[in-house]
């Protein structure tokens, strides 16, 4: 999964620590971010300054993620456990599809198999085991009522395009917000 619009410097002093369960691997500080467009195998290459200058546009903002925990893609195949944006969805939206107003206008490629259904979330474990639904609902109430109460406030005043290369999350531009 190379290549992503996301808010990742934003995170650098996000603090998370989920509980050890087994199955579910925590994610390291270092990959943290949350995805806003993903764009795939190809870097979207010509459309620095445009992507800029629509965010530009867009006034730095404040986002909650959690106290809302899931299982992604589905309780019934679980691969992610994330901490969900419950406050600023609609503004990440707004910069999710400035962005892509751009790719689209200039004909690049977007691989975002999510592309009609923005879920933005914060993954914090990644589910390595094997689980059923009935279990995967008891490792979630699990992990529930030992992060019960979690809320993270974030201001997002920047995006980044964000190569992932290798499991390693390079920020590779950063784009400010408006003032």
């Amino acid at each position: 999964m190379p290549y992503l619009y996301g808010v990742k410097t934003c995170l650098n002093n996000v603090n998370v620590c989920i509980p050890e369960v087994p199955g579910v691997e925590p994610v390291a500080k270092e990959r943290l971010h949350i995805t806003v467009l993903y764009v795939g195998s190809n870097r979207p290459r010509g459309v620095a300054e445009k992507v800029s200058s629509k965010l530009r546009l867009i006034k730095p903002f404040k986002i909650v993620i959690g106290p809302e925990i899931e299982l992604l893609p589905s309780i019934s195949k679980p691969k992610a456990l994330a901490l969900m944006v419950t406050k600023g969805v609609n503004k990440l939206s707004t910069i999710r599809s400035a962005i892509l107003s751009v790719l689209q206008e200039h004909n690049i490629r977007i691989e975002d198999r999510f592309i009609h259904n923005f879920n933005p979330h914060l993954t914090i474990g990644l589910v390595r085991a094997k689980l059923d639904p009935v279990s995967a609902e008891e490792l979630l109430s699990e992990i529930k009522s030992q992060l019960r109460g979690i809320r993270i406030e974030v201001t997002i005043d920047k995006v980044d395009l964000v190569d992932s290369s290798g499991g390693i999350y390079k920020v590779i531009e950063t784009y400010q917000l408006g003032d």
